[in-house]
């Protein structure tokens, strides 16, 4: 394993370990609705979108690395539901989203499968340029780079989101 690889690795572990953590106490029933305040919704992600969300990424990025995702895809279905720029729609019966065991279990399940393959690149590996193209691939230029941004920029900023729904759901610090 290369010293990128391990940071990344390590970083990642905590991440998601951190998005365990914030889902644990999370009614199931709870898990796709959105806030009410003043009797409007607010517009914003609940934890069904953001875990299936996540969970489109660690598959993505082991493909464009080169790597074979092969057992860690996720459904056709979930593409246009939990794409970047979907909707998050509110669904308290919980007929929209899959379950919170589900989207909580693909994410942990394939983030790590991803990372079991993303970290153990060489320093070569990780020096390639991102081919996923345009904007994503000027901001995030290499591989290395766009691996550590997905595993832990990426998903802490959801998590931030998924912090917050927490305490307008009148549940405590996850930490």
């Amino acid at each position: 394993m290369s010293q990128i690889g391990q940071i990344i690795k390590v970083c990642a572990e905590r991440t998601i370990e951190f998005g365990e953590v914030l889902a644990k106490d999370i009614d199931a029933s709870e898990f796709a609705s959105q806030p009410t305040v003043d009797g409007k919704l607010v517009d914003c992600c609940h934890p069904a979108f953001v875990y299936g969300h996540l969970s489109l990424y660690p598959s993505r990025l082991v493909t464009l690395a080169g790597g074979d995702a092969n057992g860690f895809t996720p459904p056709e279905a979930w593409q246009d539901l939990f794409k970047a720029g979907a909707e998050c729609k509110h669904d308290p019966d919980c007929s929209i989203y899959p379950s919170k065991d589900e989207l909580l279990g693909a994410y942990t399940d394939w983030s790590r499968a991803g990372l079991a393959i993303i970290s153990a690149y060489s320093h070569e590996q990780f020096d390639k340029p991102n081919p996923a193209g345009g904007t994503f691939s000027e901001v995030f230029p290499t591989i290395g780079i766009m691996s550590n941004f997905l595993y832990n920029n990426h998903a802490m900023m959801h998590f931030g989101q998924v912090s917050t729904w927490r305490r307008v759901f009148g549940l405590g610090s996850a930490m």
